[in-house]
């Protein structure tokens, strides 16, 4: 064999350019960057299950109604605002997104407010923003803790 008929996915055999044992333990080496496939199967376990959530958030109602489609537009674009206003042109103000896309301020910011509540996620624009001391993720009231 030679160099131009190399293949990365012949381990286990011989090196085809010096016919040295080519058995090294690859998934030892992941492990020891903390990169199994288990704990990445994990991850994206993790990170799936937190997608859906915020996809129920974004279409929750029914599709049938002809508001439907807005409504669900609507949380879309408050989910990302919330999550990161520079995913929009000049990272506006909520009201500088409303006037944007033609919304009242009324109706997106309950809709900003309610993601916030729900997954305790806030954007730096979000001037009533005060973080919460209950522990609790996407519950709970605004109050701190007693010391009893």
């Amino acid at each position: 064999m030679n160099r131009d008929e190399f293949q990365e996915d012949r381990a286990g055999e011989t090196d085809p350019l010096d016919g040295q044992p080519m058995d090294f333990n690859w998934p030892a080496l992941y492990e020891s960057f903390g990169e199994t496939e288990r704990e990445r199967d994990e991850v994206m376990a993790v990170a799936a299950s937190a997608l859906k959530e915020v996809l129920r958030f974004c279409v929750a109602g029914r599709a049938n109604d002809p508001r439907f489609i807005k409504g669900a537009g609507m949380r879309v674009i408050a989910a990302a605002w919330v999550l990161d206003p520079a995913l929009f042109e000049n990272s506006p103000s909520l009201s500088a997104l409303c006037r944007d896309f033609g919304f009242s301020t009324a109706n997106l910011s309950p809709i900003t407010a309610a993601f916030s509540k729900r997954f305790n996620f806030h954007s730096r624009a979000q001037a009533h923003y005060r973080p919460r001391h209950t522990g609790q993720t996407g519950e709970g009231e605004n109050e701190p803790p007693t010391n009893n």
